[in-house]
């Protein structure tokens, strides 16, 4: 008998308005604790997949404008012969994937008049979407790394290439736009990212940062060395990489050397130079030492 009034209580409780309210609270608190197990390996890439789907279809015009202009440049100057630019950066375990961006340069570097315009407003990287509907990058996640600058990740560092490169980086935590951030501060922050067993919490506040800081008007681009410069670059420029290490790397993954690294690696004070120098023999700097091992690996591959 009691529990049958216990059970007519119970009744009357969930048909109230208060009832029906709790019930569905604790649905939803059970979905999200499902979705925050799940969410790395799971609904991370459902998220992934749906949102670079909206956003295909929501700026599809505006491919096609770039598209049919591209097209019409090209065969009217030929100053480029592609559409779509590729470069090639490292996902989620150490894999090379291919990331795609409109054609900004001309074939010798300077900006063509619709590139400059692209490059400014940031439709250049729209192709982006593509990346993110074919899950190779994640719309959060761990800062891209190019194929060169993977050479030079060891140690506890390299855990970080255990999560998906990101459009968005969770340094937008710990930064307010006006910090310059080293290449230290973004690897533990990325270790910290991907050690952490609930992501979607991290994701969503990453997420929900971003917006609050592009409604207030604040920036939100990170400043510093990563900013700047790649992270095999800036440990050539500290000193803390040997030029033709640097070097070799490039000419490994068919990257030109740049000429800003090759100027800062030019030694002030070179002992073997010195001696020749002294006995009136020509020296090699280590400028040449970079150029050197650049022009043997690209010679042995017949480029």
């Amino acid at each position: 008998m009691n529990g049958l009034l216990l059970a007519a209580d119970l009744g009357d409780f969930l048909s109230q308005w208060y009832g029906i309210l709790l019930f569905a609270l604790i649905d939803a608190a059970i979905a999200v604790v499902i979705v925050a197990v799940t969410y790395r390996w799971v609904f991370k890439y459902v998220f992934d997949f749906l949102s670079g789907l909206v956003a295909a279809v929501v700026t599809s015009p505006i491919w096609l404008t770039v598209i049919v202009l591209s097209r019409r440049h090209i065969i009217k100057t030929k100053e480029y012969a592609h559409v779509f630019a590729r470069r090639t950066a490292i996902g989620r375990n150490g894999k090379k994937i291919t990331l795609h961006s409109f054609t900004v340069r001309r074939d010798d570097g300077e900006y063509t008049r619709l590139g400059e315009f692209l490059h400014k407003t940031g439709i250049e990287r729209l192709p982006a979407v593509f990346d993110l509907l074919t899950l190779r990058v994640s719309l959060v996640g761990v800062r891209l790394l190019s194929a060169v600058d993977e050479k030079f990740v060891s140690g506890e560092d390299y855990a970080r290439f255990a999560a998906r490169p990101g459009f968005v980086n969770p340094l937008v935590l710990y930064t307010d736009g006006k910090k310059e951030i080293s290449y230290e501060a973004m690897f533990d922050a990325d270790k910290r990212y991907v050690s952490e067993k609930y992501a979607f919490f991290i994701d969503v506040a990453v997420l929900v940062t971003l917006l609050v800081r592009k409604i207030r008007g604040e920036k939100t681009a990170l400043k510093g060395e990563i900013a700047e410069k790649g992270y095999a670059e800036t440990l050539l420029a500290r000193g803390e990489i040997a030029p033709e290490d640097y070097a070799a790397a490039c000419a490994e993954e068919g990257v030109a050397l740049p000429l800003e690294a090759a100027g800062a690696v030019s030694s002030p004070s070179d002992p073997a130079g010195d001696a020749a120098a002294a006995a009136g023999e020509p020296s090699e700097t280590s400028a040449d030492v970079v150029s050197a091992a650049a022009t043997e690996d690209r010679g042995e591959k017949g480029e």
